[in-house]
């Protein structure tokens, strides 16, 4: 990406708890998404004192694209409303959108990744319109 420390024009904010199985994917997915976008962005993952290895890969990540990524981790979990004002607080972009680690879907079916629906969201929000990714995780549950 060309940010380069640019201020970003999209700040997507992401809460993470215990999510160590979906990050890969996630990672995976949303970055060559955001690449073709071709608008400045940054991604802001916020830990929400995962007991998994969540927070190990999100520091990996960092590292591998650190002028695009940023991540904050609180100290013990404090519920998925502290960790989106966590993330509410830091973004440069903008414009910032909301995103879940994984969508909630039926047991049976493969597990989606939001970000198939990343594109015209964030098209859709850089061009006045009203956008937002909302999404649970796949059976998991915020307290």
């Amino acid at each position: 990406m060309t940010n380069n420390f640019e201020t970003p024009e999209v700040s997507i904010i992401i809460p993470v708890y215990n999510e160590e199985a979906v990050l890969s994917l996630l990672f995976e997915r949303l970055y060559p998404v955001l690449e073709n976008l071709k608008h400045r962005y940054e991604v802001i993952f916020v830990d929400d004192g995962s007991r998994d290895q969540s927070a190990a890969l999100l520091r990996k990540q960092f590292q591998l694209y650190p002028d695009t990524t940023r991540v904050v981790f609180l100290r013990a979990n404090a519920g998925q409303h502290a960790a989106l004002i966590a993330g509410f607080d830091v973004p440069e972009g903008t414009m910032s959108l909301l995103s879940m680690p994984t969508c909630k879907i039926p047991r049976k079916k493969s597990p989606i990744c939001c970000c198939k629906w990343m594109p015209v969201t964030i098209m859709s929000a850089l061009s006045g319109g009203s956008a937002g990714i909302v999404a649970g995780g796949i059976g998991r549950h915020w307290r």
